[in-house]
C-alpha cells in the first residue's frame, strides 16, 4: 500500500464518511423521536399504551416490506439520487407528524415514514463499496456504524431539549420536536443530490500523475497488455475525484491498466 493510495483514501474518507454519518444521525432521530414525544403526545391525543406501541412498531413492518424494493430501485436510479429521494421523503413525512390528530393519522404517518426510510442504511453501505476497495471497506463500514451509538448518545438530549419549546407559536413541545428534527433531513436530502458523486468513473477530469509521483511509486494491480518495459518517454494520467475546488487522485476499486506503447494509465 503506497503513500499515494493512502493519501487518496484519506481524502475520499474525509469527504464522504462524515457527511454520510451526519445524514444517518437524522435518520436515527426521525425514527426514534416518537419515544421522546410519547409522554406529552399520548396525553394530548388520548393514546393508550397499546395504541402508541402499535404505532411505534408498525414503522418497522413497513420498513421491512419496502427494504428490498427500495434497494432494487437504488441500483436502477443510482445511489446518489435514491439516497437524496429517501431523505427528502422521510423529512417531509417526519415533519408532517406535527399534524397528528388521532390514531388513524398516527398509524398512517408511521407506515409512510417506515416506507420512506427503507433502503437508506443498506444504500449507504452499497455507496461506500463504490468508492473504497475491499481492503478498506471493513474499516470504513465499522467507522460509519459507530454513528449508531453516537446518534443515541447525542440524539437523546437534543430531543429532550426540544420539548421545552412547548407553547411557542401555539405548538406543543412534541410538535416542535417532529418539526425541527424533520426539516434538516429535507435540507440534507437536497444537499446529497448535489454533493455526492455517483461513482468514481463519473469523475470528469484527469491530471498528470507526475504531479503526485512517478509511476514506479504505484503498487496497485497494474496489468500489461504485452511483455516488456515501459517506454522511457511516456505520459501517465489518472482519474481524480473532484472535491469542491480540489481534485483528488483516485485509487479506488477500478483496475488500473497500463497500455504498452501508448504509455498511459487508464481506469
Amino acid at each position: 500500500m503506497n503513500q499515494i493510495e493512502q493519501r487518496t483514501m484519506k481524502k475520499v474518507f474525509r469527504r464522504l464518511v462524515p457527511f454520510l454519518m451526519f445524514c444517518y444521525f437524522f435518520n436515527f432521530l426521525d425514527r426514534v423521536n416518537v419515544s421522546f414525544a410519547a409522554l406529552d403526545m399520548n396525553k394530548d391525543l388520548g393514546f393508550s399504551a397499546s395504541v402508541f406501541g402499535f404505532g411505534s412498531g408498525i414503522l418497522f413492518l413497513a420498513y421491512m416490506l419496502c427494504e428490498t424494493p427500495s434497494n432494487v430501485l437504488l441500483t436502477r436510479f443510482g445511489a446518489r439520487k435514491w439516497l437524496a429521494r429517501i431523505m427528502v421523503s422521510w423529512g417531509i413525512i417526519a415533519s408532517s407528524m406535527v399534524f397528528i390528530t388521532g390514531e388513524f393519522s398516527f398509524y398512517t404517518l408511521r407506515v409512510l415514514l417506515g416506507a420512506a426510510e427503507a433502503g437508506f442504511f443498506p444504500g449507504i453501505i452499497y455507496y461506500l463499496t463504490l468508492w473504497f476497495p475491499g481492503v478498506y471497506r471493513a474499516r470504513v463500514t465499522g467507522l460509519f456504524m459507530a454513528c449508531i451509538p453516537l446518534s443515541a448518545a447525542l440524539g437523546s438530549p437534543l430531543s429532550t431539549s426540544l420539548l421545552y419549546l412547548d407553547g411557542i407559536l401555539g405548538l406543543r413541545g412534541w410538535q416542535w420536536l417532529f418539526l425541527l428534527e424533520g426539516i434538516p433531513s429535507i435540507l440534507l436530502g437536497v444537499t446529497t443530490f448535489f454533493y455526492l458523486t455517483e461513482r468514481p468513473r463519473q469523475v470528469p477530469a484527469a491530471e498528470d500523475l507526475a504531479r503526485i509521483g512517478s509511476p514506479s511509486r504505484w503498487s496497485g494491480p497494474f496489468r500489461k497488455s504485452s511483455a516488456g518495459s515501459a517506454p522511457r518517454a511516456c505520459r501517465c494520467t489518472g482519474y481524480e475525484i473532484r472535491a469542491g475546488a480540489r481534485c483528488l487522485p483516485l485509487v479506488a476499486n477500478e483496475d488500473l491498466v497500463f497500455r504498452q506503447g501508448h504509455g498511459r494509465f487508464l481506469l
